[in-house]
């Protein structure tokens, strides 16, 4: 794998709960076909709906949880992600044209690097295809995260070299004829899709009055 190996602190922004994303992966990985370096696909209709979270989080649990070599690629332009706030905030120069930087971080069996350019711009299947081929030998399992498809439907054509799919929609946000456009239209790559989160959900009754109104 070419690039300039660096190192992010990772520890610091886990908010999720880990039992959840842990269960999350290994559920994933069962739909995976392929048993060598399984590439699991994070994606969400738009930008914000909290997919580059969900997608990163699950990636630093797998590493510590499962004793596998894992590399998360972030496919998310946007500047509020996690990943790409502590990047810009590591005030180091990325390498230029299609060559990503892969990133060594502070959790053991965990790297990480971004699928765009330093112009912004999301790298070709074809480019990330090859990426990919040269990680597997030294990786267990890819998480690759792609935001905002809708927005830039050229991320569908990584579905052709992607082994499962996973669905984030936000609660009371993403509209129900957005999300069955965003399951056709990965259907329609080859997308192997494994299931959906619901991110963000509020529960308006309270817990006890819920269990009161749907006792069996």
């Amino acid at each position: 794998m070419s690039g300039t190996i660096k190192s992010l602190k990772l520890q610091t922004i886990a908010k999720l709960p880990e039992h959840k994303l842990a269960a999350l992966f290994e559920t994933a990985l069962q739909h995976c076909s392929r048993s060598t370096c399984p590439v699991l696909h994070i994606v969400s209709a738009r930008q914000g709906e909290g997919s580059g979270r969900i997608a990163l989080e699950t990636a630093m649990i797998a590493a510590k949880t499962t004793g596998k070599n894992i590399l998360f690629i972030d496919g998310s332009v946007s500047p509020s992600e996690p990943l790409n706030n502590l990047i810009l905030n590591s005030g180091e120069q990325e390498t230029e044209g299609y060559n990503p930087t892969v990133y060594e971080t502070d959790i053991d069996r965990l790297s990480v690097c971004k699928l765009y350019d330093v112009a912004g711009n999301i790298l070709p299947a074809a480019h990330v295809k090859e990426f990919l081929n040269a990680a597997r030998p030294s990786h267990d399992a890819v998480i690759l995260h792609s935001e905002g498809m809708l927005e830039n439907e050229s991320m569908f054509s990584f579905s052709q070299f992607t082994d499962a799919t996973l669905l984030v929609i936000e609660a009371e946000r993403t509209r129900s004829p957005v999300a069955l456009q965003l399951k056709n239209m990965l259907e329609q790559s080859g997308a192997n899709i494994t299931g959906c989160v619901l991110n963000r959900r509020r529960f308006h009754i309270p817990g006890f009055v819920h269990k009161l109104l749907f006792r069996s």
